[in-house]
């Protein structure tokens, strides 16, 4: 995810990078929840992702191919990361899964080992782009997903265009058009009603069923 994801970026625009990513989490939220209310959410951050593509432009269609298989290892963090959340509750299976990665990126690193400069404020970005980028959301979501469906949890990360969108205005003076400002608008009012969806109170079916007068005298007893 991350291995592709850098190659996006250095192909293509930040926000477009990221807008395309999240492809693989609206798909884990379209295909693993059927509710109503979800689908509405789903189709409101995909109709905003639309809205900050800028496909109008010349892209490097290798960078889209980067993001879209980025996108599709994000999907299935999000799947398996649940699983692992489900039967661990520690970062164990985290740090485990880090080393594991660490294997899978070290032949990419030989690869162009002899342009790799040692200087202590090279290794210094590296070791906080590892932290940053990857022991520390990861630990975050984790937790996340102990505490909450997939799906939601995938609604929730349309966050992710939104924010690149807003860095790359702010930090790499990359301008938007007014359908790509409607875009994020409708990514943060689908994050923000899944989360108010996710925290709305279930009641017990045993309950739900029993006619409108019944429900007190149950709790009375």
């Amino acid at each position: 995810m991350n291995l592709s994801f850098y190659a996006a970026i250095e192909r293509i625009p930040l926000g477009m990078a990221v807008t395309i990513e999240f492809l693989g989490p609206l798909c884990v939220s379209l295909f693993t929840s059927w509710r109503p209310a979800n689908l509405i959410l789903a189709a409101a951050a995909g109709a905003g992702v639309l809205f900050l593509t800028d496909f109008g432009s010349t892209a490097s269609w290798t960078g889209i191919a980067f993001a879209v298989l980025s996108g599709l290892g994000w999907a299935g963090y999000i799947v398996f990361g649940k699983a692992v959340a489900r039967y661990t509750a520690t970062n164990d299976a985290l740090a485990l899964a880090l080393g594991l990665g660490t294997l899978v990126a070290v032949p990419m690193l030989l690869t162009g080992a002899a342009d790799l400069r040692l200087d202590p404020w090279f290794l210094a970005g590296a070791v906080a782009i590892a932290v940053l980028t990857s022991l520390v959301p990861h630990a975050i979501e984790l937790n996340a997903l102990r505490k909450m469906d997939v799906s939601t949890f995938g609604v929730m990360m349309s966050m992710g265009p939104a924010v690149a969108a807003l860095v790359g205005l702010l930090l790499l003076g990359e301008g938007l058009q007014p359908l790509q400002w409607t875009g994020i608008a409708l990514v943060v009012l689908a994050s923000a009603g899944a989360t108010l969806a996710d925290a709305r109170p279930s009641v017990p079916s045993e309950i739900a069923s029993l006619p409108p007068e019944e429900p007190a005298a149950l709790r009375q007893q």
